[in-house]
C-alpha cells in the first residue's frame, strides 16, 4: 500500500504531539493548517530544519517563537533557558531529530523506508524559504508554552524511469 501526502503531514503530527507530550507534559492541540508552495515557505523566528532522503525526499520544519524555543529547551534541559545559546540550540536540534526519527518509524511501518539530516537552525524576523518542487503542509500545535509550526513537505522520490 502506498502512503498518500496526509499520511507524511499525519506521522509526523503524531511523532511530534508524542515527543511534545513527553517533554512539556501537555498534548498540544492542532490549531490552523495550510498549504505552501515554492519560494513562499513562511517560517517562524526560530526554525529546526530537517531533511529526509531515500524512498521519500522533502524537508521538515520545526518553527516557533523564541519565547516557545526557550521553554522547550528549558523543559528538555530542566532548567530555565533565558536565551538561546549553544546549548539551548542544541537541546532544539535534539528535538527535531527525535520527531523526525519517531515519524520515519512511523514511515517505514508504512512501507516508506528514509533517513533523516543533521539539523539545521535558521532564526530572524521575516524568514522564508524556497522549496521549490515541493508542497508542504503547515500545522499548528498549540501547547501552554506556545506553538510549534510544523511544517512537512515531502513526497516520494523519484527515479529516471519515472520522471516525465
Amino acid at each position: 500500500m502506498a502512503l498518500a501526502s496526509f499520511d507524511y503531514v499525519r506521522s509526523f503530527c503524531q511523532a511530534a504531539e508524542n515527543i511534545l507530550h513527553q517533554l512539556v507534559a501537555e498534548t498540544p492541540a492542532r490549531g490552523k493548517s495550510t498549504f505552501q508552495h515554492g519560494a513562499g515557505i513562511t517560517l517562524q523566528e526560530v526554525n529546526v530544519i530537517i531533511g529526509l532522503t531515500g524512498e521519500l525526499k522533502g524537508r521538515i520544519n520545526f518553527g516557533m517563537s523564541p519565547a516557545t524555543a526557550k521553554a522547550i529547551a528549558g523543559a528538555m534541559m530542566f532548567e530555565e533557558v533565558s536565551e538561546l545559546d549553544e546549548m539551548a540550540i542544541s537541546a532544539l536540534c535534539e528535538l527535531g531529530n527525535m520527531i523526525s526519527g519517531q515519524a520515519t518509524i512511523l514511515l517505514s511501518q508504512g512501507g516508506a523506508k528514509s533517513d533523516i539530516t543533521p539539523p539545521s537552525i535558521v532564526m530572524g524576523s521575516s524568514v522564508f524559504a524556497a522549496w521549490y518542487g515541493i508542497r508542504a503542509m503547515t500545522v499548528a500545535l498549540d501547547m501552554s508554552v506556545g506553538t510549534v509550526h510544523l511544517t512537512v513537505g515531502i513526497q516520494p522520490k523519484t527515479t529516471t524511469a519515472t520522471r516525465r
